[in-house]
């Protein structure tokens, strides 16, 4: 399975931990993680600000 974690560094709901981390490399066969600015409620509003744009570039990569 292809999973992208992506971690925002202002995030309290799901903090970019280190076990957060392993948890989802342990999950996958192919891992990616991204790291960026942000809260956890950022993709709701707007253009999603930094995470957003981080999961439009995974999107993106996935799809092409």
């Amino acid at each position: 399975m292809d999973v992208t974690c992506i971690f925002s560094t202002g995030d309290t709901l799901a903090p970019a931990l280190p076990s957060n981390a392993a948890n989802c490399r342990r999950n996958s066969t192919i891992y990616r993680q991204v790291t960026t600015t942000g809260t956890h409620f950022a993709p709701i509003s707007g253009t999603g600000g930094a995470v957003g744009a981080a999961m439009r570039t995974q999107i993106d990569r996935l799809l092409l």
